[in-house]
């Protein structure tokens, strides 16, 4: 992405792929039931892969230094919309979130977020069933 980007401004620059994706996930009113469990379960694997990318001995100290930067960010607007003893039904997932992202600041090489788990077998969500064909 990066040299895609200073190959062509026209192209995303990862900093903008990335703030676009935690304004689709983090940044974004959940709703209540089932669409805000939804909505944290998002949260949490977009945290998990952002913090895998800043640790990534593989990627590059500039994607290194990016993606560490929007987990700052990401803990300064934590921070900043739901300071702690603010209560509202997601003020423990944005409070466990900060608190793991601190602590991945003080030690990149140990993510203490779980990795989510892999997607059940089977098609896609939202595929037609082969019962369905009949």
């Amino acid at each position: 992405m990066i040299e895609f980007h200073a190959r062509n401004a026209e192209n995303p620059a990862l900093e903008e792929i990335l703030s676009a994706i935690l304004a689709a996930s983090w940044k974004l009113p959940y709703g209540d039931g089932y669409a805000r469990q939804i909505g944290v379960a998002v949260d949490n694997v977009v945290l998990f892969n952002l913090m895998s990318l800043a640790a990534n001995d593989q990627a590059s100290d500039e994607v290194r230094a990016i993606a560490s930067l929007e987990l700052h960010q990401l803990k300064g607007w934590i921070s900043a919309n739901y300071p702690p003893g603010t209560e509202s039904a997601n003020s423990a997932h944005f409070f466990y979130a900060a608190q793991q992202i601190e602590q991945f600041e003080k030690d990149p090489k140990h993510i203490t977020v779980p990795p989510p788990p892999p997607p059940p077998d089977g098609s896609p969500i939202g595929a037609p069933f082969a019962a369905d064909e009949d």
